[in-house]
């Protein structure tokens, strides 16, 4: 082992003990033995010198401090050696113990400094004992001979060693060696520091002749430029490489392989500050930004490895890669791919080509060529292609983990347009990752399927991704103020999944998650909500966006999300027309699917129910086919159909619809799509005149007193609560929702809640105080955009006016009301406005809303005598028949008395026949 201060010394394994070495000289470190040799001579004149080698990873530090080792046991003096280790940084003492064993149980070793290193048991001593006990162990031991004490990767030491380490800087013949990545922690002072550089190219050339002499030239310019200079790496490069590799027979790899020895060195050192590989910064944004530029140039295989710059940074670039986790490898290759032009995407392709029939080629390169090409064919809107290329790439990934981050990604993208093909995707990715909680990409593409799927359950798609999002931090390598697309995607199916579910719960925890998360990964709607009122300045500003044609298609469907919820979709409806076309020329399902429901919603709004109709009866036609492809939100589209159905009058259909939402909704516990289906329920209810059915579906959504939080639903919701809680006589419950609508910030919401908000108060009001309220309600500015919802509150004006015997003031309403809704083909309400204007001028000739001439009906009825007759003959009582018709059970039972005398009939029974025979009443355009 004596080396002697040899010009040729034998270089020492990182793996190995001292005194385990290649044969071979090392070479480029002449200067760094001389310094070592001076060191050396310091400790035997009696001094304590102290010194720090200091270099990147793979550059040498563990090498040379071997070396080191060496030429002090060759001189006669003791050494004492330890390593920090990684996993024993938090165990106190854990690198004295192993510095300190070989010694400890000589009778020189204090007992109290053997208890403190756990050797013996008694009372723990303290730090100031430990500090004097190991300082007068090793000044026993250098009193002999000098004494060595070699510390290799210092940095992963545990703090308290550090510290006593330090404190024994100064006793005389004793030299303290210490070998590390990371500069900045504490040190003893004075200390001489021994920069390791990279090799220059003329030794980096003749170790590589040492160690590998059957390299070609050629082959070994290209491994010396990747290598960089760093002697650790040059040696696995070149080892990595196949014999024909080696002979310049075959192409070298573009993807340096990363042996399990330098990826576990890259894991195990800590950057540091200000550290950084050849060519690539320390600051983590620099190192991003240079993988992400790396991940891109394996799109253009021709151009790839072509600067002498490029070259040299394809190691660090390798090596900095290996480093990342799995979700940051996801990050960065889903940014990579959205740059990407089509020409580099089609060469990358016929690369692969390549690749695959290469029997020897290393997989490496081939699995992230073709994830990458992957994620552009997925921006390009080729789902399938991008499903089929994750598959391929997982079948060539040797470790779980990653083929379960392939997969689990590929089972997210086929969610998008054929969910049950993706649960059989999830099968598979239960084998290797069998409660999807691997990575951010496996859970939020399980979470799909789960929420979704031919067996979904949405408390357990909640679950995975809540846990897959606590285990791992929120925002990715690229520091607090970014997110990257697999956090955001993660935490958006997260937020879908507590909207579907509904649950209280579910959104704590969903909410103590944004709190953790960057400003750019929350939800639009997240960042307009200022403790729990909605901020409309920030909607405001939202929209805005949408005129900038940078904006992506995204972000379009996230602000017309965020505004719909807060009914400001009209002001989007032109940037959503443009991305819905742009959606369709490109090929985007899941955008184009989205687009197409935010402009549905707003036909709803405007009225168009045909519309509606024709952009989704297909769809529902499809959904009902078994050989379709079922998509994540046909129960989106099928509610807006049957509120169209609903409003039109077709009950039985929009019923049918209803009930096949809600049998979706209820086995996933989907508690919000269950509370679609009521809503449609209680639509039709009310278009039957049957407001306690409508009362019951719509508190099965939301208690009375508690409001729904902003959606594109809630505004309706909450106002149609208190209208049939009024209706079936429930003013107090009416009166407690209205106060609760007021404290949740409703009315501020929009012009339509404002509007809907005042008709609440008219609704729970005194006669006196209602009309004013109702023209207050109506002079809402912005409202006629709201066909519907502005009718019906003409509607209710109108006939709380007749009511009071205000004639000549309800005729306008109600004229106006008809004519709204027969123009929107909302049958029933017109119907009931005709009713209602009707009734304003007796049985004298009269002219409709509609314009059409009316006469008194055959049989002498007027149009209200014949509705309650109608409903008479249908079993209904004086008591049901006046909820329905807001009107007195004594005023039915004079309207029926009239009836009884005009039919010449005198029971109900007789009623249904006598109706028959007499002409129904003229229609106004039904």
């Amino acid at each position: 082992m004596n080396t002697s201060g040899s010009d040729v010394p034998t270089i020492i394994d990182d793996d190995a003990g001292p005194g385990v070495r290649r044969a071979g000289p090392m070479v480029g470190r002449r200067p760094e033995l001389a310094l070592f040799d001076g060191f050396v001579r310091a400790i035997r004149a009696g001094a304590a010198p102290v010194a720090r080698v200091v270099g990147d990873p793979l550059i040498g530090v563990t090498t040379l401090v071997a070396e080191c080792v060496a030429r002090a046991h060759g001189t006669g003096i003791t050494v004492l050696r330890a390593s920090g280790v990684e996993s024993e940084t938090d165990i106190p003492l854990a690198t004295l113990q192993e510095l300190l064993l070989p010694v400890i149980s000589a009778p020189v070793a204090p007992p109290t400094l053997q208890i403190a290193l756990g050797l013996a048991d008694g009372p723990r001593p303290t730090e100031d004992t430990v500090i004097a006990d190991a300082r007068a162990l090793l000044a026993g031991l250098a009193a002999t001979t000098g004494l060595l004490v070699v510390v290799d990767d210092h940095h992963l030491a545990d703090p308290l060693s550090r510290t006593v380490i330090a404190a024994c800087a100064d006793i005389p013949a004793t030299g303290i060696l210490l070998g590390t990545h990371h500069p900045a922690l504490d040190s003893p002072a004075p200390i001489t520091t021994i920069r390791l550089a990279p090799l220059d190219d003329e030794s980096a050339a003749e170790l590589l002749r040492q160690r590998h002499p059957d390299i070609a030239g050629s082959v070994a310019s290209q491994v010396i430029a990747w290598a960089a200079g760093n002697p650790t790496a040059l040696d696995e490069i070149a080892a990595s490489l196949s014999p024909r590799q080696r002979a310049g027979a075959r192409d070298l790899p573009r993807i340096l392989p990363i042996s399990r020895r330098l990826r576990r060195i890259v894991h195990t050192t800590p950057p540091g500050p200000g550290a950084h590989a050849q060519g690539v910064p320390g600051t983590v944004a620099d190192r991003d930004v240079l993988l992400v530029e790396f991940l891109r140039s394996l799109a253009s295989p021709s151009h790839a490895g072509t600067d002498a710059a490029r070259r040299s940074r394809v190691l660090a670039d390798s090596l900095t890669w290996a480093r990342c986790t799995g979700d940051e490898q996801d990050t960065l290759i889903r940014i990579a791919s959205t740059g990407v032009p089509p020409e580099a995407a089609h060469e990358l392709g016929d690369h692969l080509d390549g690749l695959r029939a290469d029997l020897d080629a290393d997989p490496t390169e081939l699995i992230l060529g073709l994830a990458l090409l992957a994620e552009t064919a997925v921006v390009a809107g080729q789902l399938d292609e991008g499903v089929a290329l994750l598959r391929e790439a997982a079948t060539h990934e040797p470790t779980a983990a990653r083929r379960a981050r392939l997969i689990g990604r590929a089972v997210g993208i086929a969610a998008v347009t054929d969910v049950g093909f993706a649960a059989e995707l999830m099968e598979q990715l239960r084998v290797d990752d069998p409660y999807f909680g691997r990575s951010l990409v496996a859970a939020t593409g399980a979470g799909a399927v789960l929420a979704h799927g031919p067996r979904g359950d949405i408390d357990a798609a909640h679950r995975i991704l809540r846990t897959a999002l606590d285990r791992r931090p929120v925002a990715h390598h690229a520091g607090p103020q970014q997110a990257g697309p697999v956090v955001v995607d993660a935490l958006r199916a997260l937020r879908w999944a507590t909207w579907l579910g509904g649950r209280p719960e579910q959104w704590e925890h969903y909410h103590a998650a944004v709190e953790r998360l960057s400003p750019d990964s929350r939800h639009p709607l997240d960042e307009a909500t200022v403790d729990g009122r909605i901020d409309l300045s920030r909607i405001d500003t939202l929209i805005t966006r949408l005129a900038d044609p940078s904006t992506s298609a995204i972000d379009v469907v996230l602000i017309g999300e965020t505004a719909s919820a807060v009914d400001h979709l009209a002001e989007c409806r032109p940037a959503i027309e443009a991305t819905s076309e742009l959606a369709t020329r490109l090929g985007l399902p899941m955008i184009k699917m989205w687009i197409d429901l935010q402009l549905s919603l707003d036909d709803l709004n405007r009225g168009e129910y045909g519309a509606v109709i024709a952009a989704h009866g297909g769809a529902r036609r499809d959904a009902h086919d078994p050989t379709a492809t079922p998509n994540i939100l046909g129960w989106a589209a099928d509610y807006h159909l049957g509120i169209a159905h609903a409003r039109r009058g077709d009950v039985d259909v929009a019923i049918m619809i209803a009930e096949s939402v809600a049998a979706w909704a209820l086995p996933r516990r989907a508690r919000t799509v269950a509370g679609c289906a009521e809503h449609v329920l209680a639509i039709c209810a009310s278009a039957r005149d049957d407001h306690e059915s409508a009362y019951t579906h719509l508190t099965a959504i939301t208690s009375p007193g508690t409001c729904l939080e902003p959606s594109w639903w809630a505004t309706s919701v909450d106002f149609e609560i208190v209208l049939a809680a009024v209706r079936t006589g429930r003013r107090e419950v009416a009166g407690t929702h209205v106060e609760a609508m007021r404290r949740s910030g409703y009315p501020e919401r929009s012009a339509l809640a404002r509007m809907l908000y005042l008709t609440s108060c008219a609704l729970v009001s005194a006669d006196a105080d209602a009309h004013r309220l109702f023209a207050a309600a109506l002079a809402v500015p912005g409202t006629e955009r709201w066909s519907f919802d502005r009718a019906r509150v003409q509607l209710l004006a109108g006939s709380a006016l007749r009511r009071r015997h205000s004639v000549t003031r309800s005729r306008p309403l109600l004229a106006d009301a008809a004519t709204a809704l027969t123009r929107i083909d909302a049958g029933p309400w017109a119907d009931w406005a005709r009713r209602e204007w009707e009734a304003t001028a007796s049985t004298r000739r009269r002219t409709p809303p509609s314009g059409a001439v009316a006469d008194v009906p055959a049989g002498g009825l007027t149009p209200r005598e014949r509705h309650i007759a109608e409903l008479a003959a249908e079993g209904l009582s004086n008591k049901d028949i006046a909820a329905r018709l807001v009107m007195s059970p004594r005023t039915v039972g004079n309207h029926l008395h009239h009836v009884y005398a005009k039919l010449s009939v005198t029971s109900r029974l007789a009623l249904r026949d006598a109706l028959a025979q007499t002409s129904a009443p003229a229609s106004s355009g039904e």
